[in-house]
């Protein structure tokens, strides 16, 4: 079983209470009761200078109130001014002309006597007899401060007990105050550790006061310490009537205020401990409330905003500043100096907003333009964008992602088709095999029907063709799917111009052309694979016997352009070029429209993308009859 601590036990925080309670009272007793001995000065005088000055001093009644109380009232009110005022005897005489005008009491010198002379200030007193203006007045008062008369006044009893007391306590006072004040500091601390701990429980636990919020709990322990201590020491008529009760209501208060001051500080310190104890409050929840209509609101209006058109954004803001300009400068039209200022101000503030908005529109024109050349996965970094310019920038990149899935459904239905076109083609390869076989041996048998050996013979040339045009259609399939393997070494240039002339050179005689060449003397290396490059010059070759004019003459150059290898091919049509040049490098295109030849319109094609799979370019240029195919490799 878990061992209580002595901060969960009841009874040792209630001891803990009243004690610090009963400090409290003592600590601020005792620094009154310090700052009370050294405000009477009992370091340097003696008790009965100090009594002189603060019992005393200011009991003496003036002469004009004595001589018209006695005038209006008699002997009678001179009673009531002596009971008041503790005095035994008075006597009241013109020292000019030596006349006594008021007597009254018996004289007593064992305890005070006070005479003080004042110059007339008034015409006459009893029909004039008794003295005249300027005349000087001199009064005599005794007064008894004997303990018996004292202790008739209350008060005067207190200050001079009071007194007593200063002198006996005047070097114990400070121990006991520093005593007092560590004992109540530390049962302080020792309540605001046990705020909250419950025999018995693990952890801090709410008490009911808990609920009520703090401030509230605050302002009503204001409200209560003011009420107590204007109650205490208030101006009320019926307290300074019966001294008693005020002395009374002075020890109720301080043992109330310290008792709620305790308490307040106790449960702001559960408070504190469970947390967040500023939401518990009237005037958290004000502005809470306050925050979240405003901040509702603002939604409100930025949704409202937001679907605003950007153009009508734009007018909004525009019109918002021009209406406060014209605002200050209607309240301030005598006032150049403030207009300057304004201008000024607003300058400074409108300028940065401006650069920050065509800084945005630079990135995303900067964003567009990435997506512009090719580079689709980049994305726009939308951090200090905001409104209308950071959704645009997410639409931007949404293009952008928008055109590599369709790019990447492209290639997938292009794979598609090559894997189709390649597995169809196989399968079409088998029987095609055999009808070619077949087709030759038949050619080959000897047969009186010219017929058959006929028919053998176009059989066999077809199937031949066929099979080219299947190779031919897998070839530009992978080519342009980039499913070709490409060996890339230095390679020769010019070999391969020797190897064309010899391999074309009875083709181009058989179609009347004339094949002329030209070649840099030194060789001509780049990167390629030289059995695809031998393939992009034998269906260029063999398009130039197929298209070309009989009669004419055809050129291949070869030439170093700055870091490229440049290979031309021109020749003159046969047929009127009536197709633009982009098109001819489709697939399946063809410059005849007839078609009236073996081609089959994949030869460009196939060119096109065996030479950019070679980091080439091959590029068309029809002029009239002249058909030009340029090549470009990069040197090396």
């Amino acid at each position: 079983m878990k061992k209580s601590r002595l901060t969960e036990k009841m009874w040792a925080k209630v001891t803990a209470f009243i004690l610090l309670v009963i400090f409290i009272i003592a600590t601020v007793l005792s620094a009154l009761g310090a700052a009370a001995i050294i405000a009477l000065g009992v370091y340097y005088q003696d008790v009965e200078s100090v009594k002189s000055t603060y019992i005393y001093r200011g009991r003496s009644p003036g002469w004009r109130e004595m001589l018209y109380t006695y005038d209006d009232l008699g002997v009678d009110g001179l009673d009531d001014l002596f009971s008041e005022y503790l005095m035994c005897y008075v006597k009241i005489e013109n020292a000019t002309t030596g006349k006594v005008i008021v007597e009254y009491g018996e004289e007593n010198h064992n305890y005070r006597v006070e005479s003080d002379s004042f110059r007339c200030e008034i015409y006459s007193y009893n029909g004039g007899e008794d003295y005249a203006l300027d005349d000087t007045i001199k009064v005599t008062r005794h007064y008894d401060f004997s303990p018996e008369n004292l202790e008739t006044n209350t008060m005067l009893y207190i200050v001079d007990k009071a007194i007593d007391a200063a002198y006996v306590m005047k070097f114990w006072i400070y121990p006991i105050a520093l005593s007092c004040l560590v004992i109540a500091i530390a049962l302080f601390v020792f309540l605001m550790r046990s705020s909250g701990r419950r025999e018995g429980c693990d952890g801090v636990r709410a008490g009911w006061g808990t609920k009520v919020p703090f401030d509230l709990l605050f302002a009503a322990t204001v409200v209560a310490i003011s009420f107590i201590l204007n109650t205490a020491f208030g101006n009320w008529w019926w307290i300074y009537s019966y001294p008693i009760i005020q002395i009374i209501s002075t020890i109720v208060s301080f043992i109330i205020i310290p008792i709620f001051v305790v308490g307040l500080c106790m449960s702001f310190a559960l408070r504190v401990k469970l947390g967040a104890w500023w939401k518990n409050t009237i005037i958290y929840m004000i502005i809470n409330g306050i925050a979240r209509l405003v901040r509702s609101l603002a939604k409100l209006i930025c949704k409202l905003f937001v679907k605003i058109p950007l153009i009508w954004k734009s007018a909004f803001i525009i019109l918002g500043i021009t209406f406060i300009e014209f605002l200050f400068i209607v309240f301030n039209m005598y006032e150049g100096d403030n207009i300057l200022v304004f201008w000024f101000v607003e300058k400074v503030l409108t300028t940065p907003a401006l650069l920050y908005f065509i800084l945005c529109l630079k990135k995303l024109q900067q964003g567009a333009e990435e997506i512009a050349n090719g580079k689709l996965g980049n994305r726009i970094d939308k951090k200090y964008l905001i409104g209308d310019m950071k959704e645009h920038a997410f639409v931007l990149d949404r293009i952008g992602h928008g055109i590599d899935i369709a790019v990447e459904e492209r290639m997938k239905s292009e794979r598609m088709k090559t894997e189709l076109i390649t597995n169809v083609s196989h399968d079409i390869k088998t029987p095609l095999t055999s009808i070619i076989n077949y087709s030759d041996l038949i050619a080959k048998e000897t047969t009186e029907n010219e017929k058959i050996s006929e028919y053998s013979l176009v059989l066999l040339r077809q199937s031949e063709r066929l099979k080219r045009l299947i190779d031919d259609l897998v070839e530009a399939s992978k080519a342009s799917t980039g499913n070709i393997e490409i060996i890339a070494e230095p390679f020769d240039l010019g070999v391969l111009f020797s190897q064309t002339t010899g391999e074309y050179e009875e083709k181009l005689t058989k179609n009347e052309l004339t094949l002329i060449t030209k070649q840099p003397e030194e060789p001509v290396h780049i990167m390629a694979d030289g059995r695809r490059m031998w393939r992009i010059f034998d269906n260029l070759m063999n398009n130039i016997c197929k298209y070309a004019q009989s009669g004419t003459r055809v050129y291949l150059t070869l030439e170093k352009v700055g870091s490229e290898a440049v290979i031309s091919f021109k020749n003159t049509s046969r047929d009127a070029l009536d197709v633009p040049a982009d098109e001819l490098l489709e697939r399946f295109t063809r410059g005849d429209a007839s078609r009236n030849t073996e081609g089959n319109g994949l030869g460009l094609s196939i060119a096109k993308s065996l030479a950019e799979l070679q980091n080439g370019e091959l590029n068309i240029t029809v002029d009239g009859d002249l058909f030009k195919v340029v090549l470009h490799f990069p040197l090396i």
